[in-house]
């Protein structure tokens, strides 16, 4: 989520240095984390400290000739949950998209439902996708569950 590595590593550093020889409470951290990143990360660590589920992107990709759409967003219990996510936008690209609780909805271009990827590797979380496509001859859609 940080997304750079030389300022993840002075955090760390930091947060040792300053709590060495100190109990501290997780609250305690989560504020440090947020004043040295200059970004507030309370959502997220509520979402994984606070309940017993981890977040669900839902992604749903609909195709409709050659418009390729993505529509997601997290569930959460977390209401202000938004981490960002990796994901394929264009071939053989991870870009950055920043779900939150509500709809979004982003145009693919280049990539067909089934070349769409998500860096699952890079978060923890579950995940429900689903390809949609979209037959104007039928006036209908057709669902594929994802994987």
């Amino acid at each position: 989520m940080i997304d750079n590595d030389s300022l993840w590593w002075s955090v760390l550093r930091g947060i040792q240095q300053e709590f060495r020889h100190a109990t501290v409470s997780g609250e305690e951290i989560v504020a440090a984390i947020s004043r040295r990143t200059g970004t507030d990360y309370r959502y997220f660590f509520d979402q994984y400290l606070k309940y017993p589920g981890v977040p669900v992107l839902e992604v749903v990709v609909s195709s409709q000739g050659n418009d390729v759409t993505a529509r997601y967003r997290w569930k959460a219990d977390v209401k202000e949950f938004r981490m960002p996510v990796r994901v394929t936008l264009e071939p053989e690209t991870y870009s950055w998209i920043r779900p939150t609780t509500g709809w979004q909805e982003v145009k693919l271009r280049g990539v067909s439902p089934t070349e769409f990827r998500i860096a699952q590797e890079c978060f923890y979380a579950d995940l429900n996708l689903s390809w949609v496509y979209l037959d104007p001859r039928l006036r209908g859609e057709t669902e594929r569950p994802g994987h």
